[in-house]
């Protein structure tokens, strides 16, 4: 059983800027898959998936050290809300109707998928501690 839950934060400024920044960053990473999505279809007219850009993602790591201060799942969710977004769009287009998915403003990608453990930890005191976030 998979069990999900929504925490609203109340960071204080150093934190929201640190949150800011790395929600900056997967909408980078995001916008980025897309466009790889893009040209390789124009290029070479292959359809990459979840496991292409994936296994792709430790070099892009290597690349950016933006990207490299992140918990690596939480990226990995980055990639497969794109691979989402792409098979909701091919599930459109079957039954007639198009929207391609579309690049994203920093200012609409105002959240983050981690995993308890890896990357995000919860305390008893409610207190929550995210990878890579200052002050955290």
């Amino acid at each position: 059983m998979l069990r999900s839950f929504k925490y609203r934060l109340f960071p204080n400024p150093t934190q929201a800027a640190g949150l800011t920044d790395m929600l900056g960053s997967f909408c980078d990473l995001y916008n980025a898959c897309l466009q790889q999505r893009i040209e390789a279809y124009q290029r070479r007219g292959k359809s990459l998936d979840y496991i292409d850009q994936a296994t792709e993602l430790k070099a892009v790591r290597l690349a950016d050290e933006r990207l490299a201060s992140y918990s690596y799942s939480a990226e990995q969710q980055v990639v497969r809300r794109l691979d989402k977004a792409f098979k909701a769009f091919f599930g459109r287009v079957r039954r007639g109707k198009g929207g391609f998915p579309r690049f994203r403003a920093k200012s609409m990608f105002d959240s983050a998928d981690f995993r308890v453990g890896d990357g995000l930890t919860i305390r008893k005191s409610r207190k929550i501690t995210v990878v890579g976030i200052p002050g955290g």
